[in-house]
């Protein structure tokens, strides 16, 4: 069978396409990348997203289906609750991994700040998270101590960060801070690096497949 069609779906920063069969329905469950065989049961099928389990998967979708098929601008990265843990997508097109880390940061700071609206508290929060996240205040400051960072091209290269973000931290190390027995703990675990100099990001951020505790990313 030769299909020219297809209609798009979004959920977030992903896209998923369904052929366009005429008068029969593409537009069931089983033609959607989130729908997976069932490790407890390889004999059915269930939704990744929702863990429904999809016994009937050449179904059309229904109203329960989180997808939306329209045509929208595409978000970078989206945050999806789904029981009790958190799906984090982003935009695999995304070219630029500075801006992939950044994204992914930023909505696991919405998670760990426990938001549940959006708006521009909520983003400026978020935003501090990710700069932390990314680029610790403690780290940054004895970078720049051992002569490693000298301007904030050297702190977008040594964090893998956009050079916007690493200005604004830059900008921050010159203010006073408190620090605390965690921040000294996570500045041992830098220091090797930071003395031997070694340029791969200090900070890395796992893009696919990655599950730990309430946090999924895909």
């Amino acid at each position: 069978m030769t299909i020219d069609k297809y209609r798009k779906a979004t959920l977030g920063p992903l896209e998923f396409w369904f052929p366009e069969l005429g008068a029969k329905n593409g537009v069931v469950c089983r033609y959607c990348r989130m729908c997976q065989k069932d490790p407890r049961d390889r004999d059915r099928e269930y939704c990744l997203l929702t863990d429904q389990i999809l016994p009937f998967a050449d179904l059309a979708i229904d109203g329960r289906c989180p997808l939306r098929f329209e045509e929208e601008g595409i978000a970078e990265c989206v945050v999806f609750p789904r029981r009790g843990r958190h799906l984090i997508l982003y935009n695999d097109w995304i070219l630029s991994s500075a801006r992939k880390r950044w994204s992914i940061a930023h909505e696991i700071g919405h998670i760990c700040c426990c938001h549940t609206e959006d708006g521009p508290e909520q983003e400026t929060q978020a935003n501090d998270f990710a700069a932390e996240l990314l680029m610790p205040q403690i780290v940054l400051r004895e970078a720049i101590s051992a002569g490693l960072v000298c301007n904030v091209q050297d702190v977008a290269s040594l964090f893998r960060v956009s050079l916007q973000a690493a200005q604004n931290q830059l900008r921050s190390a010159n203010s006073p801070h408190h620090f605390g027995d965690l921040d000294y703990q996570l500045l041992q675990k830098y220091l090797p690096l930071i003395r031997g100099k070694i340029c791969d990001p200090l900070i890395t951020i796992p893009y696919r497949n990655f599950c730990q505790g309430s946090i999924i990313i895909l």
